[in-house]
């Protein structure tokens, strides 16, 4: 019999109803041939697929069910028990409909054991399972190069492992639920290394970071920032800073490099210049005395590069009352004495 939609149905009839040996052929290419009871694939039958995909078992209402057999087009092979359509008992490879393949042995419908998971867009583990999940040794590789080795538990790192990044970062400690967590080693494509206390994928406790060139930066980490402790910490863009560090802001004597080249030695408070100290800007003119909030303020000399020196007091950053030669970054210069942040008197600018 053949109807509208272009199935095609050959084989024995009772009293209406496909029953007995036959044969369906579908519009789209699926052939079935075998046992059928009440218009559906009822015990033993081979199932082509269009894409050469071939299942050959038993069948209970339509359904895998009993022990057969799966034959892919190129050839792997998954043979048990099914059940409601599902492998439940055996072993070989299960290559789904969207591409994800899983290889190994199944036990009451969950993969157990050693086994292999690959998805569509190429991310594959090979290592233990427990209840289709991760579970024991393993390791997960990315396309990307990305790749996580270690200890899972329900389908997270768990315990030890190594997290080796494509852009070069490498960690090898301890995970939680996937994220860094406990002790471990982090070291930076740059060569810089980090060893100390993660919390949640951060560096958190106790710690000490250490650059390729051996500076040091020991002390309290928290949410992944530096927060108490001494030592030299590198930024991006060749800023440097050195000296102590209290709830996250730089307290006491310290030095601090910028990225244009300033170079400041002296006081901090909260994380700004302040007491005494000595500026050698970009263009090589010096300050030397009093700062507060990361200015100049209170006394202090300034000196150019040709030796041009103007001296006093200073306020917001600016000269206030003095005398001398003031040198600008933009190349100005002024010449006399300042009362009250103005020029008085005899000068020259």
């Amino acid at each position: 019999m053949v109807y509208s939609s272009g199935f095609k149905y050959e084989g024995n009839w009772v009293r209406d109803k496909q029953k007995g040996h036959g044969k369906t052929t579908s519009s789209d290419g699926y052939v079935y041939v075998g046992e059928f009871a009440q218009n559906r694939y009822h015990g033993k039958g081979l199932l082509t697929y269009p894409d050469g995909f071939v299942h050959e078992g038993v069948w209970v209402d339509g359904k895998k069910h009993g022990q057969g057999k799966q034959i892919c087009a190129d050839g792997k092979v998954l043979e048990g028990e099914f059940r409601d359509g599902k492998i439940y008992n055996g072993i070989g490879v299960l290559v789904h409909r969207n591409g994800t393949v899983q290889e190994g042995t199944w036990v009451e419908g969950e993969m157990e054991g050693q086994g292999k998971y690959t998805t569509k867009d190429g991310n594959k583990y090979v290592g233990a399972f427990e209840q289709n999940r991760k579970h024991g040794q393993g390791v997960m590789t990315c396309p990307d190069g990305t790749v996580y080795e270690g200890t899972w538990v329900e389908g997270k790192l768990e315990g030890q492992g190594k997290d080796t990044q494509k852009n070069g970062f490498v960690y090898v400690g301890e995970f939680l639920q996937d994220c860094k967590h406990g002790h471990g080693v982090m070291t930076y494509p740059d060569g810089n290394v980090f060893e100390g206390t993660w919390v949640e994928g951060k560096r958190h406790g106790q710690g000490k970071y250490t650059t390729v060139d051996s500076k040091v930066l020991e002390g309290e980490w928290k949410e992944g920032k530096f927060y108490n402790g001494c030592g030299i910490q590198v930024f991006s863009g060749s800023v440097v800073k050195e000296g102590t560090w209290v709830e996250g802001k730089m307290e006491g004597q310290g030095k601090h490099t910028s990225k244009d080249g300033e170079k400041y030695v002296g006081g901090f408070v909260q994380d700004n210049y302040h007491g005494h100290g000595v500026m050698t800007f970009a263009d090589g003119n010096v300050y030397e005395g009093m700062w507060m909030n990361g200015l100049k303020h209170g006394q202090g000399k300034q000196t150019s590069l040709e030796g041009q020196v103007v001296e006093g007091e200073w306020k917001d950053g600016k000269i206030y009352n003095g005398s001398g030669v003031l040198v600008l970054p933009n190349g100005a210069v002024h010449e006399g004495t300042w009362v009250e942040g103005k020029m008085e008197g005899q000068g020259k600018y």
